[in-house]
């Protein structure tokens, strides 16, 4: 067997396939570790999102409740709902880095404002009508007194 002076021997070339092995070991730990943390972050992205719609879902149920009984305790937990969710949006934009998602969640927070102040306005006209309800009944209960009196009197005379 002729050996060659510059054919590396076996023992260099295990050594070479060791340390090719450990570069590729770590090559791939270190990429697992990155798409790790970008997994995390997108979970914990995801949970966030799920809590701003569960918080407006929330919100919506206590408009519709409160359009149907018209509950002053139920149009403080819109309130209570609408400020949280205002918290969260914020919470959520500092958080992302991504200037497009930041930018469609200014436009959700002007957008959540502007459910605010409908609502807010949908309030307003709907203790303005109480009053004019009130209003109304005043004429009309001010004529029934006067027909019971009328009736009183005619009562009278007939006995």
């Amino acid at each position: 067997m002729a050996f060659s002076l510059l054919a590396p021997s076996l023992k260099t070339r295990l050594y070479g396939l060791v340390v090719f092995t450990i570069a590729i070991i770590l090559v791939l730990v270190t990429t697992g570790i990155h798409y790790y943390g970008n997994i995390s972050q997108a979970n914990t992205t995801k949970s966030d999102f799920n809590r701003l719609i569960g918080n407006l879902q929330d919100a919506r149920i206590a408009e519709k409740t409160y359009l149907q009984f018209f509950s002053a305790e139920v149009k403080g937990q819109f309130e209570q709902l609408i400020l949280d969710t205002n918290k969260a949006l914020e919470a959520v934009s500092q958080q992302s880095s991504d200037q497009e998602i930041g930018k469609q969640l200014a436009d959700a927070k002007g957008l959540l404002g502007n459910y605010r102040q409908i609502f807010g306005e949908v309030v307003k006209t709907h203790g303005e009508q109480d009053t004019l309800k009130k209003e109304m009944m005043q004429p009309l209960l001010l004529a029934l007194d006067i027909l019971s009196g009328i009736q009183a009197d005619l009562e009278a005379r007939q006995a």
